[in-house]
Formats: structure tokens, C-alpha cells, sequence
């Protein structure tokens, strides 16, 4: 089964895999067309890792129950949706029109928020 602390390592080690491909990547594809498509992605994907991985140290303190419930009913549609909302967007870089990574972090703060509200409606409006 997928508990809370096996997905926290899983997911530290996909933060730091994301990481490492990320710094590297430059050497990989010598060419900076291919590269400069590559960085934004890398970019947007790692923030988005990071933001997962600090919901999931967040719902470290809460039950084995609230952090399933999170998975199915957040998770499982919201990092599939921003991936591809992320994806779709051009290359910005105003205020009105933001980048890639603008979105990615907007993404992660409301994945973390949605997070937070989420656990604590779980822990005091229904007690178990």
C-alpha cells in the first residue's frame, strides 16, 4: 500500500532525480533551441514536486485516512491538470502573460492551500 512516509521518500527522491536531470541537461542537449524547450519544463515540474513534497510533510502530522482522502480526491486530478495547463502555456514573461515557472509556482501555492484547508476540515468539521 502507499503510506504517507513511503510517498514522502518517493517523492524526495523524484525532487532530487528532477533536480539532478535538470542541472544536466544543458550538457545532454548541446543544442540551446533544444534546451531552452527542456528548462521550462524541468523548471515547472520541479516546483511542482516541491510543492507536493511540502503538502505531504504537511500531512505527515495528520491521519493515514485524511492523507489517502488527499491522494483520491486532490491529487489525483490536480497535479494531472496543472502539468498539462503548465505545458500549454507559451513562454511569457510579462505580469498579464507569466511563464511556465509563474505558473507553477501559482499551481503549488494552491495545491499547498487547498492542502491545508483540506486537512483541517478532515481533522475538526469531521472527526473520527
Amino acid at each position: 500500500m502507499f503510506t504517507k512516509s513511503r510517498s514522502f521518500f518517493v517523492l524526495i527522491g523524484l525532487t532530487l532525480l528532477c533536480f539532478l536531470v535538470g542541472a544536466n541537461i544543458k550538457n545532454i542537449f548541446q543544442d540551446p533551441f533544444l534546451w531552452g524547450g527542456y528548462q521550462s519544463i524541468f523548471e515547472a515540474t520541479l516546483l511542482l514536486l516541491l510543492s507536493c513534497l511540502a503538502s505531504n510533510l504537511f500531512l505527515l502530522f495528520f491521519s493515514e485516512e485524511t492523507f489517502k482522502l488527499w491522494l483520491k480526491r486532490i491529487v489525483s486530478w490536480f497535479l494531472p491538470v496543472s502539468m498539462f495547463l503548465i505545458w500549454a502555456r507559451g513562454s511569457g514573461g510579462s505580469i498579464i502573460d507569466p511563464s511556465q515557472t509563474g505558473y507553477a509556482i501559482f499551481f503549488g501555492c494552491v495545491l499547498f492551500a487547498v492542502t491545508v484547508v483540506f486537512a483541517l476540515v478532515q481533522k475538526f468539521y469531521y472527526k473520527r
